[in-house]
């Protein structure tokens, strides 16, 4: 009997000359004792080994990997290696490739310090305007007294051949936080200074700096974006971009750096403007890195205040809902540069009052906390009202490791918590300080520094006897109340609690506010090395097979509460 067999994939037919089974079956039935010659089969398991073979060799490449083996075998030998020295020349060109990076972040700190250090805040520092070419007040200038076409030219050429523009890349407008005198452009062109009356009404005094009052700043969403009418829109602009290799073939900036902010946070902020104002000293340090070192990926510079410059430069697309989640400050490498490991107890106030919006709040506060925490960190969380609900059963009065698998597994039971009853929170402050008593006394933690997280509407008392039985005199677990709702009546308390356990206390007003920054534990004593820590630098290598990143704080810089 001939079975035709097709093997998928394969695309081949082989003969299957086996019926051993049915024939024995068959005789049994008939009663007749099987006779089936040695011979037969022999010469059925040679057919079908056969088949077996020519078909492995025809689609595994045996023979072709032997040719190629014979091929290399005369240029091959064998020879003996020392162990111990191979190990130490790797360890060596670790140690140096790393040195590199170390010394490169270690520029990018000393320029963000020196240019921090230089800045002064100004509020004003905004971007009313776009700036056309970027010629401050020579451009509003030519806006409101050229009429002349020749003379029109003639400033615009004169302005583009001083500094800060005759060192721009090609292709690529520098902006520049460095003013130049335009008197001296117009003087150059045979042009006099527009009135003294149209200066004060335009607020065009020589003496004024509104050169920085219109400065802009390249957003990594909005480069090379236009309007409707083909303009480019405010904060975009040209921004010439180009395929690189080094960089999986996208297209990227090489001479300039670019600014992502938050979706929840606005471009133009005071505090995010200033900011990205002085880190513009970054881009010829990181170019510099760049030219020195070209195994660097990518370098990376993240506020505290929210913003995150990446060199080389390139665009930023959101998502189909039109927005971009990614927040510099809950990133690993810059959570593990600005906090030491800690155990963690969160706390969330459940009680009736929490009922609607509050509770939304409260739950995308406590996913943001999670955020923050690390994997060096541990962590529990704990609803309250009249009772105390462990958020995982299953793990009450103890901590878990902030890995993404035990953070995802708590956010998940956050939609099962609803509200009812009243707030007991002097019950569960209790039941956070003996968790934390019992882990730092076991070694169970990260045997640093500790925390209670409170997230609630308000405070009836201050709870100051809890406070003298389990944290006083060395107040070594801190208290970091959230306070959601505009309602100031309880927040005395909070605040309270907040400065007699050394932290501070947030205000938590709608769902957008909802984003915990990581120094709220960084600049309260659970900093990794300086009083100063908030803002962190990291720089992406490039090795084989893999991909290091090396990260700093900066220290020099003036402390915010």
């Amino acid at each position: 009997m001939r079975i035709n067999w097709r093997i998928p994939g394969l695309g081949a037919h082989f003969l299957l000359a086996s019926a051993l089974s049915v024939c024995w079956t068959l005789l049994e039935v008939r009663g007749s004792p099987p006779e089936i010659p040695l011979s037969v089969v022999k010469l059925w398991a040679s057919a079908f080994g056969g088949e077996i073979k020519s078909i492995a060799s025809k689609y595994s490449g045996s023979q072709l990997l032997q040719k190629k083996y014979k091929d290399y075998e005369k240029s091959v030998r064998i020879e003996e290696i020392d162990g111990a020295k191979l190990v130490k020349n790797l360890a060596q060109n670790m140690e140096e490739m790393f040195r590199k990076k170390a010394e490169a972040t270690r520029r990018v700190v000393e320029a963000a310090e020196e240019a921090h250090l230089q800045h002064e805040e100004n509020p004003d520092l905004q971007n009313p305007l776009r700036q056309g070419l970027g010629c401050g007040r020579v451009y509003l200038w030519l806006l409101l007294f050229v009429d002349n076409p020749q003379t029109l030219v003639a400033v615009l050429s004169e302005v583009l051949s001083a500094e800060p523009f005759s060192s721009a890349p090609p292709g690529v407008f520098q902006r520049s936080a460095q003013p130049w005198d335009e008197l001296s452009v117009l003087g150059s062109v045979g042009m006099s200074p527009p009135p003294l009356s149209l200066t004060k009404a335009y607020s065009l005094s020589p003496q004024s700096d509104l050169w920085t009052s219109e400065y802009e700043y390249f957003n990594a969403v909005l480069i090379n974006e236009v309007d409707e009418d083909g303009n480019s829109v405010e904060l975009g602009g040209e921004f010439l971009l180009e395929p690189n290799d080094h960089f999986n073939n996208l297209s990227v900036n090489l001479s300039l750096s670019v600014v992502q902010v938050p979706t929840n946070m606005y471009n133009k902020d005071p505090d995010i403007v200033n900011g990205v104002y002085w880190s513009e000293a970054l881009n010829k340090v990181f170019v510099d890195n760049f030219r020195r070192d070209p195994t660097l990926i990518w370098q990376y510079f993240g506020s505290a205040k929210g913003f995150f410059r990446q060199y080389p430069g390139v665009k930023w697309h959101p998502d189909e809902h039109g927005v971009i989640a990614f927040d510099c400050r809950n990133r690993k490498w810059y959570i593990q540069a600005a906090t030491s490991p800690k155990d963690v107890v969160i706390l969330v106030d459940v009680s009736g009052s929490m009922k609607g919006l509050r509770l939304t709040i409260a739950r995308q506060t406590v996913a943001s906390i999670l955020d923050t925490l690390g994997d060096d960190d541990f962590f529990n969380i704990i609803a309250y009202n009249q009772e105390i609900h462990y958020v995982e059963p299953c793990l009450n009065a103890t901590l878990v490791q902030a890995d993404s698998t035990n953070k995802d597994h708590f956010k998940e039971h956050l939609d099962k918590l609803f509200a009812k009853g009243i707030g007991l929170l002097g019950n569960a402050l209790s039941e956070a300080f003996t968790i934390l008593n019992e882990i730092n006394q076991t070694g169970r933690g990260s045997s640093c520094s500790q925390a209670i997280m409170l997230v609630t509407d308000g405070a009836t008392e201050m709870h100051d006897d809890v406070f003298a039985k389990y944290n006083w005199p060395d107040r070594k677990v801190r208290i970091f109340p959230y306070l959601i709702g505009r309602e100031s009546a309880f927040a005395d308390n909070l605040k309270w609690m907040a400065c007699a356990n050394k932290a501070r206390l947030w205000r938590l007003h709608s769902a957008d506010h909802s984003h915990v920054p990581t120094s709220c534990m960084s600049t309260h004593g659970m900093r990794r090395r300086s009083q100063h820590t908030q803002t962190h630098i990291m720089l992406r290598i490039s090795a084989p097979g893999a991909s290091q990143c090396v990260q700093l704080p900066m220290e020099r810089q003036p402390f915010v509460a």
